[in-house]
């Protein structure tokens, strides 16, 4: 750009110079050698000025055409960095969904958990008051029974049987009976009388003749 710049500035001096010329010509004046060599020098300068801007319009061409490839390129870059910047994006709002997923989720756990301990506290409730219920009823029927089993007791024996304690009499020694025996026991030993008098008949013979006589 500053060469550019300060070939700009020198064509435009030349430019002027030139103009300068020209209306020096237009005035009458005496020509002369200097003004002759100045004239030749001029041209050359023109020439060379010529040379200079198809030089710098070549240049400024490449320069202009390096500018659009660059901007091209530039171009190219912020809409590479625009689709960049697009994808994070969705990548940031996909990333926001599933951390909004996992509250959801974490939501509905929890409220699960809740479910499940009312559901187990109201379920061990029931059991305690169906199992206070069955105690009842059980107390109930074995009490019941019990009266109808007192009642029954109470119908079929009579109130004057009722259990008392045995009455314990006193100890009395039985008496002694005599030696002898009764009258009426005379005909039950009469076998073994007759048997003693038959043995003492042998022996005597004495006894013997008086009770043959």
């Amino acid at each position: 750009m500053r060469r550019e710049r300060k070939q700009l500035e020198h064509i435009i001096a030349i430019h002027q110079e030139l103009m300068n010329q020209k209306q020096r010509k237009s005035q009458p004046s005496s020509r002369n050698s200097v003004d002759i060599s100045q004239e030749k020098s001029l041209s050359l300068d023109e020439r060379s000025l010529e040379s200079s801007d198809k030089d710098s319009s070549g240049e400024s061409e490449k320069y202009l055409s390096s500018e659009r490839s660059s901007m091209g390129e530039v171009r190219d870059k912020e809409e590479d960095i625009a689709t960049m910047r697009r994808q994070l994006q969705l990548r940031e709002a996909d990333l926001w969904t599933r951390e909004l997923k996992l509250q959801q989720r974490e939501s509905m756990v929890t409220k699960k958990e809740r479910q499940m301990l009312v559901q187990y506290e109201q379920m061990e409730k029931n059991l305690i008051a169906s199992y206070t219920d069955m105690e009842r009823r059980l107390i109930a029927s074995y009490s019941s029974k019990l009266k109808e089993l007192e009642i029954n007791d109470s119908v079929t024996s009579p109130k004057s049987e009722t259990p008392t304690s045995p009455r314990v009499e006193p100890f009395t020694f039985p008496k002694r009976e005599p030696l002898t025996s009764p009258k009426n026991e005379t005909s039950k030993n009469e076998p073994f009388n007759s048997l003693k008098n038959d043995l003492l008949t042998k022996e005597d013979p004495t006894g013997s003749s008086k009770n043959e006589t």
